[in-house]
């Protein structure tokens, strides 16, 4: 669903070839409806999938006020526009505390020339903006800076981060001049002359708040909040099927156990024939009676691997790493198959379970950052790599003095920062870059976005605010799972459905012996067995994607080296050893990945 509003002024007009980049911009691949609406100064516009509740209804032009609404509305049945102009009139701002889902709102006074731009509560939905003397635009693509803007200078400090992080922190962009919103904030723009800006708070960041009460009573209230805020992300089509991804985790199953009765669902996993996630996709879609979408990723797709790449970053703004570029197959097989509504369970596990260091997710810099606030990355491997290392030492201490200042990173306990990175950063910038290519093809949302049940996470004894495992030297293992487990053992079908091997019931009771009598006597023979014969423990990975990156996507890439623009930040000599054929390891893959990315960003910024 994303929307983009230029406003300029009388001494210079928009032009018809400008408004066609920004409706293009917006609708990369033609999946989408879009409305707009547009004057001499004025341009608004906002896409949709066809089945869309809202619909044209996301634009509201009476003459004096336009405005554009971006994401998900789940507690009003049509969008309050009056309320919502009312508010801003008056500088209401915590009115917008009272959505809940990740959304956008960009309004335009045409009687005083005032742009409005509100974020949701994370700034899970992201919005950008970019002005000068004469003008403003605001996108939630950074697609609609990269083709409308006559010239894009690329911002540094995006490639500092981006090595580092793995994405942008806090307000960055990789084009200078372009700024994404800050969470729960409303910006003001005053058009009328020189553009003067205003930003402020309506609504502080989430604070932890461990209770003091027993998990069982942690585990109802849970259950109760998912209960009453789930299903209503099943409520964003007037018509047609849903699809939800299964995998043999938790989370999906979790999103997809409260779907209400009424809602068509369709299942789907995407992986190699024959991995875990494939298996277990069928499985469970056959127990629920859903229909179950395989979509095989191997060899044979793996050839168009390069071009495939080159459009994630297209279509997502540079904002998905080249590594997740299958992601641009799921979504187009999905629109393909006229499933318009993706629900997901993403970010449950680093929310609720914990998930820690993974270089795919949580960088290496920024666990040891959360770890210790005072971190200098100059072991980094990432690190290493940076041609001024001066300057990007420079960009570093930026972004986490950024951290400091906007969580009070040192201050808050080192749970709390995991917790808080994984809201904030991780979950708005990793997990919303693949939004944003989704974007493109379906309305994708996981409801643990949803402002009730990520209060909920900074306000449990059985989330990741309380079983960070920096913190313990023996890590409760048995506790990890205890909370899905209960969830799932009220379900009448999925509480028979196991995961890795056990039911979800053994999970649920928390208890470390019980949890380790169940494996060992359920999981024991199984087990036992293959350690008697490996050949029975044949293990296919959902992904081969070290192999598909030095294989099909970097020889393609290693033709450029001659006119690498990296060459001007990172060592070429890095460049080439990393990328080079035979090369392998993961910090090796992992940078492979980031190279192509920013390289592949800086060519499109350079069109």
């Amino acid at each position: 669903m994303p929307a983009c509003i230029l406003v300029s002024d009388q001494e210079r007009p928009l032009n018809s070839s400008l408004l066609t980049y920004a409706r293009k911009s917006i609708n990369k691949e033609g999946h989408l409806s879009l409305v707009d609406t547009k004057d001499t100064e004025f341009y608004g516009a906002v896409s949709f999938v066809k089945h869309c509740r809202l619909g044209s209804s996301r634009l509201f032009d009476d003459g004096r006020v336009c405005a554009l609404f971006a994401g998900f509305l789940l507690d009003h049945h049509v969008l309050p526009w009056k309320d919502i102009i009312r508010a801003l009139e008056i500088n209401q701002y915590s009115y917008f505390k009272r959505f809940k889902a990740p959304f956008v709102i960009i309004t335009f006074f045409r009687n005083n020339g005032n742009v409005f731009i509100v974020s949701d509560r994370c700034s899970q939905y992201p919005v950008y903006y970019h002005s000068d003397n004469n003008a403003i635009w605001a996108s939630t693509s950074l697609v609609t800076f990269i083709d409308c803007l006559e010239r894009l200078e690329f911002d540094e400090k995006w490639l500092t981060d981006f090595f580092l992080f793995n994405f942008p922190i806090h307000t960055t962009t990789c084009i200078q001049g372009v700024h994404r919103m800050p969470p729960a904030s409303v910006l003001c723009a005053q058009t009328k002359g020189s553009i003067k800006i205003s930003v402020q708070n309506y609504a502080p960041i989430y604070r932890g708040s461990i209770p003091d009460c027993p998990e069982k009573e942690t585990k109802e209230l849970t259950y109760q909040v998912f209960k009453s805020r789930i299903p209503k992300y099943y409520s964003c089509l007037t018509q047609g099927r849903y699809a939800a991804s299964v995998t043999s985790g938790f989370d999906s199953r979790v999103s997809i156990s409260f779907k209400p009765e009424d809602i068509q669902l369709d299942l789907y996993t995407y992986g190699i024939p024959g991995c875990l996630d494939i298996e277990e996709g069928k499985r469970i879609s056959e127990s629920l009676g859903f229909r179950h979408h395989y979509l095989a990723v191997d060899e044979s797709k793996m050839d168009g691997f390069y071009q495939l790449t080159e459009k994630t970053i297209a279509l997502s703004g540079g904002s998905l790493n080249a590594l997740r570029s299958t992601l641009t197959f799921v979504y187009n097989y999905l629109a393909d198959h006229e499933l318009e509504a993706v629900v997901t369970g993403i970010n449950a596990d680093h929310f609720f379970r914990s998930s820690g260091v993974t270089p795919h997710t949580f960088s290496v810099a920024a666990i040891e950052l959360v770890k210790n606030p005072k971190y200098l990355p100059l072991d980094n491997p990432y690190f290493s790599v940076f041609k001024d290392k001066e300057k990007s030492f420079e960009y570093y201490l930026k972004t986490r003095e950024t951290l400091e200042k906007q969580y009070n990173w040192s201050l808050i306990p080192l749970s709390e920062r995991q917790l808080t990175f994984a809201h904030y950063e991780l979950a708005t910038k990793h997990f919303g870059g693949e939004h944003s290519l989704a974007d493109n093809y379906v309305t994708m949302v996981s409801p643990f976005w949803d402002t009730d049940i990520r209060e909920l996470s900074y306000n449990s004894n059985l989330s990741t605010l309380a079983l960070t495992p920096f913190i313990h030297e023996n890590f409760p293992y048995w506790k990890r799972h205890s909370l899905f487990g209960y969830i799932l053992s009220k379900h009448d079908k999925f509480k028979n459905l196991p995961v890795h091997g056990l039911k979800p019931k053994y999970y649920a009771y928390g208890n470390k012996y019980s949890l380790s009598f169940a494996k060992i006597y359920f999981c024991g023979i199984q087990k036992a067995l293959k350690t008697i014969f490996p050949s029975l423990d044949v293990k296919i990975p959902a992904e081969r994607s070290n192999e598909w990156v030095f294989k099909y996507l970097l020889p393609n890439f290693s033709s450029n080296f001659e006119s690498l623009r990296l060459s001007k930040y990172l060592s070429s000599d890095a460049c080439h050893n990393i990328c080079r054929p035979g090369t392998n390891g993961l910090v090796n893959f992992h940078l492979a990945g980031k190279i192509v990315t920013a390289e592949m960003l800086l060519s499109l910024l350079s069109k």
